[in-house]
């Protein structure tokens, strides 16, 4: 069995080849790295994060929506882009600067001017105000990346928070720069964000996670 793998922003492929066609060996072998892996897999096969993202929300019968800055639209693009996401996504609100804060999500000027925009307090307000204007059981927010900071040169921070009108909860990421391959790692994360709130209620639940 030879063991491959593939890193891209965000994520890691790791491919099992059977060179002498037992399904049984790769299979045995599958299990053993997956046994390894533990939490940080997400799917087998060929689905991607996305997929199986909506596909355990679907196992909870929840509905979605997005609210993101720093992923510039990113994030609401991969998951709409999955085939049954439509009744899962209800809807994508990308923001495209700070003022799109108060103006689209009716979050207080005050707030953000005190808090600033890249701040933890506006990542859960943000959350919270997609899921109650877009009709969601639970939002997610992409703050900004950075308030002041020039990003080629500094560590910039970025908050992603869930909210589901009973629970919330807030993840720091830090950035360097927003070239694309950060925005992709950042889109990435917030996919990982929802994977762990899923596996959490499913497990509470007992409803299976795979």
């Amino acid at each position: 069995v030879e063991l491959g793998f593939c890193v891209g922003a965000g994520r890691v492929e790791v491919r099992l080849t059977s060179w002498t066609g037992s399904c049984e060996v790769a299979g045995a072998e599958a299990q053993k790295m997956a046994d390894l892996l533990g939490k940080a897999v997400y799917t087998e096969g060929r689905a991607s994060m996305e997929e199986a993202v909506l596909e355990a929300f679907g196992r909870l019968g929840t509905r979605l929506s997005v609210a993101e800055v720093a992923t510039q639209g990113l994030l609401g693009r991969r998951l709409a882009a999955v085939p049954f996401a439509k009744g899962l996504l209800t809807g994508s609100v990308v923001i495209p600067s700070y003022t799109g804060l108060s103006n689209l999500l009716d979050l207080p000027e005050t707030l953000i001017c005190s808090q600033g925009a890249a701040s933890e307090s506006v990542a859960r307000r943000m959350a919270s105000a997609v899921r109650i204007k877009c009709g969601a059981d639970v939002g997610i927010a992409v703050s900004e990346a950075t308030d002041g900071l020039d990003l080629d040169r500094d560590a910039g921070t970025c908050w992603v928070a869930w909210d589901d009108g009973h629970e919330a909860d807030v993840r720091q990421l830090s950035v360097r720069g927003l070239s694309s391959w950060s925005v992709e790692w950042l889109a990435a994360s917030s996919l990982d964000v929802l994977w762990c709130y899923a596996n959490k209620r499913l497990a509470k639940s007992e409803i299976p996670s795979t």
